[in-house]
C-alpha cells in the first residue's frame, strides 16, 4: 500500500510540471493513542506507528516534491491535550486543520493568517460517524463540540458543483446544520463533487489542493492568502483545490 501511494503521488507530480508541489501526510488520532491489550491483533496492525509511514513516503517523494511535516506540531498540541480530533468522527477539527495550514504556509514561505483574526462560533451536539456506524450509547453520551472559525470574513464567494447543478454564492462555513450527525459540514456547507472559491485578494496566487474529506476545515483558512481556489470533494474521499502561482 505504501509504494502503491508513493507511485501514484509522484504520478501526480509529474503530472503537474513546473507548478510548486506540496504533500502534507496527516496523522490520525490512532497514532497518540494507547491502544488496550484486548484489542490488539497478532499482526499488531493498529500499534504500527503512522509515523514510520509518513517519514517512509516523505524519503521517497519525486524530486521537486516540498513535504509539509504536521506530525510534530500536532504530536505536541496532542499531548498538551488540545482539542485535535473528535471523539464520535473520523476527522480531526478546524483547529488542528489551522495547525497544518501554519505548517503549510511555512513551507509556501508566507505569513498565514492569525487564528484570533476570525471570530470562533460552535455547533454542538455532533454525533459523527463513529455514532452513526455504531449507535453505542458512550459515543451519544460523549458528543462533540465543533468549534470552527469565521472565514466569511475574508469575504469570499464559493460556487458548489453537485450533481450536474450549480449552486452560487455559498458560504465557507454554515451553522445551521439541522441533523447532529451531519455537523461536519459545518465546514462549505457539504460534500459536493466540486467547490470554486474566490476572494478578494488581488495577488493572483491560485491553489490545487487533492484531499479527502478531512481538507474541508483546512481550506477556509487559504481564502487568506489566495485569490482563487478550485476544490473538488467527492463523498468518498476525494478533495481538490485549483491554483496558480503556482502551488
Amino acid at each position: 500500500m505504501r509504494e502503491s501511494y508513493i507511485s501514484t503521488i509522484n504520478k501526480l507530480k509529474n503530472a503537474v510540471g513546473s507548478a510548486n508541489f506540496y504533500h502534507m501526510l496527516v496523522p490520525t488520532q490512532v497514532e497518540f493513542t494507547d491502544i488496550p491489550s484486548n484489542i490488539k491483533q497478532e499482526d499488531n496492525f493498529y500499534n504500527l506507528s503512522q509515523k514510520t509511514f509518513i517519514d517512509a513516503v516523505a524519503g521517497a517523494l519525486a524530486s521537486g516534491s516540498i513535504d509539509v511535516n504536521v506530525y510534530d506540531r500536532l504530536k505536541a498540541a496532542y499531548e498538551a491535550e488540545e482539542y485535535l480530533y473528535f471523539r464520535t468522527d473520523i476527522n480531526w477539527t478546524a483547529l488542528a486543520a489551522y495547525y497544518a495550514y501554519t505548517d503549510f504556509a511555512a513551507a509556501a514561505g508566507f505569513s498565514p493568517a492569525a487564528l484570533e483574526a476570525f471570530p470562533v462560533k460552535s455547533y454542538e451536539p455532533f454525533l459523527g460517524r463513529f455514532y452513526t456506524a455504531t449507535g453505542a450509547e458512550i459515543l451519544k453520551d460523549n458528543a462533540d463540540s465543533i468549534l470552527y472559525y469565521d472565514v466569511d470574513s475574508v469575504n469570499a464567494c464559493v460556487t458548489m458543483y453537485s450533481n450536474n447543478a450549480t449552486y452560487n454564492n455559498r458560504r465557507l462555513t454554515y451553522g445551521e446544520v439541522s441533523d447532529t450527525s451531519n455537523g461536519y459540514n459545518v465546514f462549505l456547507g457539504g460534500v459536493a463533487s466540486r467547490f470554486k472559491i474566490t476572494t478578494e485578494q488581488t495577488n493572483g496566487k491560485k491553489i490545487l489542493v487533492v484531499g479527502d474529506t478531512s481538507a474541508m476545515p483546512f481550506v477556509p483558512f487559504l481564502t487568506s492568502d489566495y485569490q482563487e481556489d478550485i476544490s473538488a470533494v467527492l463523498q468518498g474521499g476525494y478533495f481538490r483545490f485549483c491554483s496558480g502561482k503556482r502551488h
